[in-house]
């Protein structure tokens, strides 16, 4: 829905900044992913920025051990920022007109 959009109101949740608050040290990541279990804390949330080095001395490549990063958050959070204004818009001009709203 994008209601709260239209009300000015998008919470948004990355998983990354999540995981850091709920897990600044890592543990869970470690016990659940035994894969990152010797990836250092600084490293843990986001093994793909670790240098090769780091990822070859924690047994970790990323792309070999561990798969790649699926997305960009940031980059993917615009983007449904300006399909919610799309729509937002198109909402605005289905209320002058209710035969009017496109869908994709």
């Amino acid at each position: 829905s994008c209601c709260a959009f239209c009300h000015g109101q998008i919470p948004w949740y990355c998983p990354v900044n999540v995981g850091r608050k709920v897990d600044p040290s890592g543990n869970f990541i470690r016990r659940y992913v035994p894969e990152l279990n010797a990836m250092p804390t600084k490293y843990i949330h986001e093994p793909w920025l670790a240098p090769i080095a780091i990822q070859k001395a924690s047994n970790c490549v990323i792309g070999q051990d561990y798969p790649e990063r699926l997305c960009d958050h940031i980059e993917r959070r615009k983007i449904c920022l300006e399909r919610l204004k799309e729509v937002c818009q198109q909402m605005k001009g289905a209320k002058q007109s209710p035969n009017r709203i496109a869908l994709d």
